[in-house]
């Protein structure tokens, strides 16, 4: 009986082990993490900009320092998705040793490649401009699917020799550059049919294709009392074989329940509790 629970533990820790070394699971995992200090600022933003005392409501907004609260909530928890796609792309790339800065890059190109302009009526003139709904809460499976996919994309180019070649008496910083320049006219071009074809269906573009097909779904699936339980016994089911369970299940969980979190944070920041 003992050698047969040994044969298990040892057989679960190898798929486990496997599991975790996932380079997309790495990278999730890893790439959430990056973005604490983010959440943090937010997260004191929101609580120094909801605090139920008698007249603090009314002193924030007569000083204006409702404006500076609201401020920090938008360039942190209102930018979340911009973050993420920073944070994943070079997590990815320090995996496979490759360039963290031209990984980023490409990845925050596609992303915004993908992310539709609105036109606004300013006095009388059309401008057009990016809403912050799409790097929002609603734009991280996007952001997280973008960045997984153009860094990648860029590994893989790289790692078959895609490059623009320069003389060896060319500084490094201009060589790295143009190491990426092919790749990302690539790659661009890869998101921008992509960007197409979803124009082409009802959902109009990617965030709404996404959100409507993965993370609503998720999000719903993620607000049930029975997945957390689910969950929380999934991973202490897993100390039991000394696997450390929190890091096998920090990956879903934070794909899960970061978008509800935030939603969460922006419907109290916006007066929605």
């Amino acid at each position: 009986m003992t050698q047969t629970a040994n044969s298990f533990t040892k057989k679960l820790n190898i798929v486990i082990s496997k599991f975790y070394r996932n380079v997309i699971i790495r990278t999730i995992s890893a790439g959430m993490a990056r973005i604490l200090p983010v959440t943090i600022i937010a997260s004191f933003v929101m609580v120094f900009q909801s605090l139920p005392f008698k007249g603090y409501q009314s002193f924030i907004e007569t000083t204006g320092i409702d404006n500076l609260l609201s401020l920090g909530a938008t360039m942190t928890n209102g930018l979340i998705s911009l973050y993420i796609v920073i944070c994943l792309s070079s997590e990815m790339a320090k995996i496979y040793k490759k360039e963290t800065l031209n990984a980023i890059l490409i990845s925050l190109i596609s992303f915004l490649i993908l992310t539709p302009l609105t036109i606004f009526d300013v006095e009388g003139s059309a401008i057009q401009a990016f809403t912050l709904t799409n790097f929002g809460s609603k734009g991280i499976f996007v952001a997280m699917i973008v960045s997984i996919v153009a860094t990648g994309s860029y590994v893989f180019l790289i790692d078959k020799g895609v490059r623009v070649k320069m003389p060896k008496d060319v500084p490094p910083a201009i060589t790295h550059g143009f190491d990426s320049i092919l790749i990302a006219v690539i790659i661009s071009a890869g998101f921008l049919i992509i960007n197409w074809l979803i124009g082409l269906t009802d959902y109009s573009d990617i965030h709404n294709l996404i959100y409507s097909i993965l993370q609503k779904p998720l999000e719903g699936m993620g607000s049930s009392l029975w997945t957390m339980i689910v969950i929380c016994m999934i991973g202490e089911g897993f100390w039991w074989f000394g696997i450390h369970g929190s890091n096998v299940t920090s990956a879903v969980v934070k794909t899960i329940y970061l978008p509800l979190a935030l939603a969460n944070s922006e419907a109290v920041m916006s007066g929605n509790t």
